[in-house]
């Protein structure tokens, strides 16, 4: 048996009940999360599986339902050009949604009791120390 096969048996032991996480988190010497890619307008992310690529051929808008556990994370990167909109159903701030332009941008939002809340913002742009360019859109 493998290393990464001994980590999973242990981690199931010591957490029964949670065997839907180890589909989406492998451990070896780093974190390996599970994907999923969103190419059509109006696709819904899952809240299960904790990254999802946006790779939409045109400007259009994907869903989030309610997560289930609070700490739970869910990381957004943009894999297009176009403009692709996430609206959550319940959001932790003043936001209504988050929107992308650029391949490279990305956000981490985490499920609290209010709803999901940002908690990064990313881009893929050049900028120098002191400026910040390109981050995904609140509004």
């Amino acid at each position: 048996m493998g290393v990464r096969s001994d980590l999973q048996t242990k981690a199931r032991q010591e957490a029964p009940g949670f065997t839907s996480i180890f589909a989406n988190v492998l451990v070896d010497d780093s974190a390996i999360l599970g994907t999923e890619t969103k190419t059509e307008d109006g696709d819904a992310l899952s809240t299960t599986v904790p990254v999802s690529i946006l790779d939409h051929d045109g400007d259009e808008a994907v869903t989030l339902a309610d997560g289930s556990t609070v700490g739970q994370l869910k990381i957004v990167v943009s894999s297009t050009n176009n403009t692709v909109t996430l609206t959550p159903v319940t959001t932790a701030g003043a936001y209504s949604t988050i929107a992308t332009t650029n391949i490279g941008e990305a956000y981490i939002c985490m499920w609290t009791a209010d709803g999901w809340l940002v908690i990064s913002r990313s881009s893929g742009a050049t900028a120098n120390a002191s400026s910040v360019a390109g981050l995904p859109v609140l509004a």
